[in-house]
């Protein structure tokens, strides 16, 4: 009866000690089997959460860093600096397109504030001369 018992342990009959089992007893019996059950779905989800976790702290965690101790070492060489701190052409051509865009603006900023303000007054309150269809000469 013992290596029956062993073998298929979700038979009734593999819980029983004796032959006559009363009700209550039956019901203790599967409240037990019950609370086992749940108590290793605990145990295996708490496995699945952990073993991830464990990959992550001891795989990728010593690869990480010997990964970084790795960069810091080929890195760090002074011969490298100037290439590593160049900029790009195609970088430096919009730093230049952007500062010509800058100096366009700041020349016409700068005619706008020689304007007289009688042209503006006469223009009329919340108009300029672009919106009223005046040009500007020169």
């Amino acid at each position: 009866p013992g290596d029956s018992a062993s073998a298929d342990p979700n038979r009734e009959s593999a819980l029983r000690i004796g032959a006559s089992v009363s009700d209550r007893e039956q019901l203790e019996v599967d409240v037990i089997r019950r609370l086992v059950q749940n108590y290793f779905d605990i145990v295996r989800s708490n496995l699945q959460d952990s073993v991830p976790k464990a990959v992550m702290h001891f795989l990728v965690a010593h690869a990480q860093k010997g990964l970084q101790q790795h960069l810091i070492r080929e890195l760090y060489k002074e011969e490298l600096f100037s290439e590593m701190m160049a900029e790009r052409e195609d970088v430096t051509a919009r730093r230049a397109q952007c500062v010509e865009q800058l100096s366009c603006v700041r020349q016409a900023l700068g005619k706008l504030d020689k304007l007289p303000q009688a042209l503006l007054r006469a223009l009329g309150p919340g108009r300029t001369p672009l919106s009223s269809g005046a040009r500007l000469a020169g």
